[in-house]
């Protein structure tokens, strides 16, 4: 084994802390003590997509893009290199150089997992790891904790500028996992891009206070420490799941962001902090026992493709389990999938007969494990594709529910939630916006807009009146500011859509500081021309408020044309409720987002505080379809109801003394309910006093039903509202 020499100096420091350490204190001959993983680096297993960790089991894995998908070991992704510290090495090359990176990483999920190490109490750990870079660029990954499931708390050390850099944010989260702050510490033992060679580089937490789960933080540099102070881990705990090196592992991000180039060896996690002897013996020494250890069985993930389809439509569904799984079987008919895995890891494309709740279980010897996926489906639309009515929606968050990814805490700190809102007859459903600061998109999934493919986004939208009301508090009317689209940028913080550059989309926009007016329509021709569509032009009253718009956005991707300075052109056309025929608003637009090999794959809604607080469910949306081939101008479905309300018994339903009787029919008559849409259910019995109801008719919207099912004899009738 080769031991790659460091700078003279430093060599010299660090050996000569050796010597007087041996002299002073006995140097621990148990560095296994609390280590809890310990990735060698040294090889790529025979199932092709993971490197062991070989305390445990937590093997890391090559995941790439934004879905985080498992791709493999390769010289354009990561690979291993025999200039190494120990044994081999796994090597980035430069993102410059046009390369589909990808970072190595391992998804948690048990508690009974030992890493990441930060999210456990007490709060005693070491990370300890070896890194090569020449880096010169900022805000570089090398080792990361993060959240697969949320794109905001994470803890890393990397890259940035000349220096190692360390990095912690936890915002918006309540207890037990309270804010942590958000900042960069620049290290000062360090110059890379000046001395591209191997360092050690250790991260040592010591906790202070058991019952508040706080700590000190302190970095050595090849065994030394670094002045440079870290902050203090503040109290509580930290949402974590995910460990990774050569990149962040977390929600709604490509495995490309923050990538650093360069090499990464002998990465070890304990959970107890070593003292400087021990990160001296670990660095002249490293791990040298030999382990034999056999991980829990389980199912890192098993994933559909659309969680909402058409009837008919195909979803794929994808799987990751451990890599010696014995069994796999799916449910609902799917079978056995072991045959179509690789060490654990499949994929297979199914069509579900209805709404379905697919179960993976994954068996090994006497363990077993399960995870299950819903996929839900509704009645086609000819000529469309279905992205979500909110039919099937539970009432209240949006959250994940259909194809949508709901962000929940960004950089920026705590996000909003789309609720899913309902008329109070039930006849409709529709979604709403908690205010400002939001973003959620739906994927696509196989109904994407491929290079060279021409599609149409359908949506409708409602701007309720109280949009114009002043809150008597502050005497403010509410501003707004929403943008909707589709493109394919990363569902990560609705900030990132202020500067544009998100595919077609269409920005409904008042900024008026609190003291209301008209309401535009706003479309960008290309990013940083000035160049803008505002509906304000076209008709200074704006946009009217109680009015359903139907709104057709035509995209055409232009990605497989270099000559095309633009990823898409888009076409925007709207048609009120109450017009005969919808207005074309203008054609081919371009997009401002770069051209390249593009595929728009997601719709995305986000809704930002301009200069003040927009109103909450002001504006609500429904009824999102995708044209199935080519430009398409035909409405889907009618609209429904955007009253919001919880169905509610009205008073005065007054059935007519006018009952009318032919042969075997009997028709009866009723007084609309006072103040509101509703719908009417009809009930019989034969007796006024005893018996049960029974239902003869339901979803009644009109105010007469004619009962053909009352054999001869006596009858009562009621009539209820839901």
């Amino acid at each position: 084994m080769k031991l790659q020499s460091t700078p003279k100096l430093l060599l010299t420091l660090v050996v000569t802390l050796i010597v007087t350490f041996q002299a002073a204190t006995p140097v621990s001959a148990a560095l296994t003590d609390g280590l809890v993983a310990y990735w060698p680096l040294d090889e790529i297993t025979g199932c092709n997509n993971r490197t062991p960790e070989v305390v445990n089991g937590y093997d890391l894995q090559p995941y790439f893009g934004g879905a985080h998908i498992l791709t493999n070991f390769g010289p354009d992704t990561v690979y291993l290199t025999n200039d190494a510290v120990r044994g081999n090495a796994f090597f980035w090359p430069n993102p410059a150089n046009g390369n589909n990176r990808s970072l190595l990483g391992f998804i948690s999920t048990s508690t009974n997992d030992l890493v990441p190490v930060n999210r456990y109490s007490p709060t005693n750990f070491t990370v300890s790891f070896w890194v090569k870079t020449d880096n010169t660029k900022n805000d570089i990954r090398i080792w990361t904790e993060g959240n697969i499931n949320n794109n905001n708390p994470g803890i890393d050390i990397g890259a940035t500028g000349s220096s190692w850099d360390f990095f912690q944010r936890q915002q918006g989260l309540g207890a037990p996992f309270l804010e942590q702050g958000d900042n960069h510490t620049l290290g000062g033992l360090i110059a890379f891009e000046f001395e591209p060679t191997w360092h050690n580089i250790t991260l040592v937490q010591e906790g202070n206070d058991p019952a508040t789960n706080t700590a000190v933080r302190r970095i050595y540099v090849d065994g030394m420490l670094d002045p440079i102070p870290l902050p203090n881990k503040n109290p509580g705990l930290w949402d974590l799941n995910t460990v990774a090196v050569g990149g962040w592992l977390r929600a709604g991000v490509a495995a490309t962001v923050s990538m650093f180039n360069g090499a990464i060896d002998e990465v070890a996690v304990w959970s107890r902090a070593l003292s400087e002897e021990e990160i001296a013996q670990y660095i002249a020494e490293g791990i040298t026992n030999e382990f034999t250890t056999t991980a829990p069985l389980q199912i890192a993930f098993f994933e559909s493709d659309l969680g909402l389809i058409d009837h008919g439509d195909s979803v794929t569904l994808t799987w990751n389990a451990s890599p010696d799984v014995t069994g796999l079987f799916i449910d609902n008919g799917v079978g056995d999938v072991l045959p179509v895995s690789t060490c654990g890891a499949g994929s297979i494309t199914v069509v579900p007969t209805g709404s379905t709740v697919y179960t993976l279980t994954a068996t090994r010897g006497t363990e077993v494990q399960t995870a299950t996926v819903s996929v839900q489906s509704v009645p086609p639309v000819d000529g469309w594709k279905t992205i979500d009515t909110f039919t099937l929606s539970e009432p209240g968050e949006l959250g994940n529910q259909g194809n949508w990814t709901t962000v929940a805490a960004g950089f920026s700190g705590p996000h909003n939630q789309p609720h899913v809102l309902s008329s109070p007859d039930g006849s409709n459903k529709f979604i709403g916006l908690d205010g400002d600061h939001l973003a959620t998109a739906a994927f696509l999934g196989a109904n994407s807009v491929g290079a060279g493919q021409s599609n149409t986004l359908f949506f409708r939208f409602y701007i309720d009146p109280s949009i114009n009301d002043m809150d008597p508090e502050t005497t403010i009317i509410p501003d707004v500011d929403i943008y909707v689209g589709i493109g394919n940028k990363q569902i990560v913080d609705e900030f990132n859509y202020r500067n544009g550059a998100n595919g077609p989309e269409i920005q409904i926009f008042r900024s008026t500081f609190g003291t209301g007016g008209p309401i535009d329509l706003i479309a960008a021709n290309g990013s940083g021309t000035g160049l803008f569509f505002q509906y304000l032009f076209v008709n200074p009253e704006g946009l009217q408020v109680g009015k359903v718009y139907n709104v057709w956005i035509d995209v055409y991707n232009t990605n497989n044309d270099n000559t095309i300075p633009a990823s898409a052109y888009y076409s925007v056309h709207i048609q009120r409720e109450d017009e005969p025929t919808r207005t074309t608003l203008f054609t081919d637009f371009v997009t401002g987002d770069a051209p390249g090999a593009e595929t728009y794959d997601r719709v995305h809604i986000a809704a930002s505080q301009n200069t003040t607080p927009q109103g909450t469910n002001v504006v609500f949306f429904d009824d999102f379809y995708l044209s199935a081939n080519g430009y398409n101008a035909s409405v889907p479905v009618p609209a429904g109801s955007f009253v919001v309300g919880t169905p509610a018994a009205p008073a005065g339903i007054t059935i007519s003394p006018t009952v009318i009787r032919t042969g075997n029919s009997t028709t009866i008559s009723w007084t609309p309910a006072p103040a509101g849409s509703y719908s009417y259910t009809v009930q019989r019995r034969t007796s006024l006093t005893s018996g049960d109801w029974v239902t003869v008719g339901s979803a009644i919207t009109g105010t007469t039903f004619t009962d053909t099912t009352a054999a001869s004899g006596m009858h009562f009738y009621r009539v209820t509202s839901p």
